[in-house]
């Protein structure tokens, strides 16, 4: 059975080292959903 986790890391308006920052700390924190989009313009970022 797959869930959808209840709650994501949002990205929208982080930039540069904010962005990076934030990815890595959520990931060390347990998050496994990383919210982007396209529109978002920080995918280098978040990758």
């Amino acid at each position: 059975m797959k869930f959808i986790p209840p709650f994501g890391l949002g990205t929208f308006r982080l930039k540069d080292r904010v962005a990076v920052d934030s990815v890595r700390t959520g990931l060390e924190l347990g998050y496994r959903h990383i919210d982007t989009a396209q529109i978002y313009g920080n995918e280098a970022e978040v990758g």
